[in-house]
Parts: structure tokens; sequence; C-alpha cells
């Protein structure tokens, strides 16, 4: 099972897949922006070209082996924040059609005020100018719940105040479901 898990910077993902593969048997990666060659590519020159051969990379190189293994599959972001995050265009279209499809959608958020502190406690850049512009972060959350909303399999995880092993514990069980 492919599982994504999506949302809005700083709202808890990646600490959340941290802690759910403590309680459940799946491989996870981080999805944009990796540590891989592509993803260290697209870290430094973020663009959609880049951020699509990372994706592209990823699906050929760990998702589809791994779910041809019969492994379960946690997705730190996938194709679902290149459409939150930009609006659409032809080459996207080419290449996400030939991605893996999730089985599960998990937005992962935190409430605004939270959000926004974590953001100006950002180590870089981009979250200190999210902060500074939260119309930029209400586009986003709506264009992620229009995909969002297209998911049969669809599950929020609020970790505003829940603790990061909760967190990883919800996530594990939607994994086990």
């Amino acid at each position: 099972m492919l599982v994504v898990c999506e949302g809005l910077d700083c709202s808890g993902k990646t600490a959340t897949v941290r802690e759910a593969k403590k309680f459940c048997d799946a491989v996870s990666s981080k999805g944009i922006m990796s540590y891989t060659l592509p993803g260290r590519i697209s870290s430094r020159f973020p663009c959609e070209l880049t951020l699509l051969t990372e994706l592209f990379y990823l699906d050929r190189t760990f998702v589809r082996p791994n779910l041809e293994r019969g492994n379960n599959v946690i997705q730190d972001r996938w194709y679902s924040s290149l459409l939150a995050y930009n609006e659409g265009t032809f080459l996207r279209d080419l290449v996400i059609p030939k991605l893996s499809k999730p089985d599960v959608f998990v937005y992962v958020t935190v409430e605004r005020e939270e959000r926004l502190r974590r953001l100006r406690e950002g180590e870089n850049g981009h979250h200190i100018y999210l902060a500074e512009n939260p119309r930029i972060l209400e586009e986003m959350e709506e264009r992620y719940m229009q995909i969002y909303r297209d998911f049969p399999r669809r599950y929020t995880i609020d970790t505003t105040h829940m603790s990061r092993e909760d967190c990883g514990r919800e996530l594990a069980r939607i994994v086990n479901s």
C-alpha cells in the first residue's frame, strides 16, 4: 500500500512519518527535496522540472520496487505537493500520470497560530516568507483540500495538541488498517 503524507510546511509530516515507522511495518522516504542526488538538486534549484524529475526517480528506484516486494510505503510528500504549491502545467500533466497512485492520502495539519510559530522558527527563508504571507498558506491549503476530497481513503492528523509519538501511532494505525 502507498500512503502519502501531505500538508503545509511545518505541519509535522516528517516527524509523524519518522515516528510511525516505530509502530508499523513500512518503509518510507522523503518525497520532494529528498536526500537523493535528484533531491539535492531540487533542494538547490527548486523548480517544477527538478521536482518532477526527483519524484519520477523516487518512484522508479524506491516506491515501485518496494510495492512490488509487498512493502507498505509511506511517502513524506508526493505529487500532491506540486499540485498544491503551483498551478498546473503541460510538463506536470505528462509526468504525474506515470507516477504510482497513492492508496491512502493522509493530510497532516496544525492549527494556524502553531503553524505560524513553527514557520517563524524555521531554518530557511522559505518558511519565514510563508510566515509573513499567511494568505499564500490559505491558498495552498485550499488546493490541498481540493486534492484531498478526491481520494476515497483519506485521513487527517492534526499535530497541534498531539505528541510526536501519538501522531506516529495514529499514522501507523492507518497503515495497518
